[in-house]
């Protein structure tokens, strides 16, 4: 992809910046979107991983305010436009969103024009609306206001309007939405908000095989590795319980018996060493997985996979099973 080009158009007008995403051997988050497989050891993960890297603030603003003019000549869709007020309110949040080593606190008038009139917008305009938030809720002062209460629904609003497969949901949109739910786990603030409504995340994040891009596999991986680490580390009472767990293995089952697991090497790694993650020690888990066809799969992708690096893991992943 040509660098600076729009991730979702490929179109370079729009000069809408992936961000890149992490390692899955547990770098630094945000430093490169190639595996560098540091140690043999796939399995356990130990850390979990944040796709955190900002896009560019002119960018992300350009993307809403073209798709803002478009709402508002769209008579039906005109009710959702944005006030001149409110644009000014969004680019003040964008400006915050976007610098991640800000302590700027956001304006607290925006939470309810996300929640309000954001949040409402069309599925296939609401990409860059998940941008910011992504990177929103890495915010301290964002965290706090998310995850501050058990009526805080952000997560679950975002699960209603993005579920599906390909087809019925725009792959930009998937992709925004999978990145805010990973980035949900690295506050102690928000991490609450993932546990209340992580059956909802799952939920609208299975299928997300069926998209042919590659940045949706990984961010779907990457969000089952946090699930699988925050599993290890507080139980899974912590995610809801073991019906939380159990969808979680059987959305990596069905990713893998999708072409995903054919493709790249990060978003079959990813997935593969959250299932093994989440397996090991774990004999309901462990059944499950067989029953879902997981160690039947993993073998095929040991001997078969152009990464040997992923062949490994799924060895172990295949272990991890047993």
């Amino acid at each position: 992809m040509t660098q600076g080009a729009d991730p979702f158009t490929g179109s370079s007008n729009a000069m809408y910046e992936a961000p890149r995403a992490a390692p899955a051997g547990g770098t630094a988050a945000g430093s490169s979107s190639t595996v560098t497989f540091s140690t043999s050891e796939h399995i356990p993960k130990k850390s979990m991983i944040f796709l955190d890297t900002p896009g560019k603030a002119e960018a992300v603003e350009k993307k809403v305010m073209e798709f803002n003019d478009a709402l508002a000549a769209g008579g039906a869709t005109s009710a959702l436009a944005l006030t001149a007020e409110e644009a000014a309110l969004v680019r003040q949040l964008i400006a915050v969103a976007v610098d991640k080593d800000s302590m700027a606190r956001p304006p607290p008038a925006a939470y309810d024009l996300i929640a309000n009139k954001l949040l409402k917008w069309p599925q296939d305009k609401l990409f860059p609306v998940l941008d910011v938030l992504r990177m929103l809720i890495t915010n301290m002062f964002a965290a706090k206001h998310f995850g501050g209460g058990a009526e805080s629904n952000l997560l679950s609003a975002v699960a209603a309007v993005t579920s599906g497969p390909s087809g019925q949901v725009a792959p930009a949109t998937r992709l925004m939405a999978l990145r805010l739910y990973v980035n949900a786990f690295k506050s102690a603030d928000t991490r609450p908000l993932v546990s209340r409504n992580c059956a909802a995340v799952l939920a609208a994040s299975q299928g997300s095989g069926s998209f042919n891009n590659q940045q949706v596999h990984i961010g779907y991986g990457t969000l089952l590795i946090n699930v699988a680490v925050h599993v290890r580390e507080v139980g899974e009472e912590a995610l809801g319980g073991a019906a939380v767990v159990r969808a979680a293995v059987s959305g990596g089952a069905e990713f893998l018996h999708t072409e995903a697991a054919n493709g790249h090497e990060d978003g079959v790694y990813r997935v593969m060493a959250a299932l093994g993650t989440i397996c090991q020690g774990a004999p309901s888990y462990s059944a499950l997985a067989k029953e879902l066809g997981v160690v039947a799969v993993a073998a095929t992708i040991a001997s078969k996979h152009s990464s040997a690096k992923v062949r490994e893991c799924a060895q172990q992943l295949g272990a991890a099973c047993m």
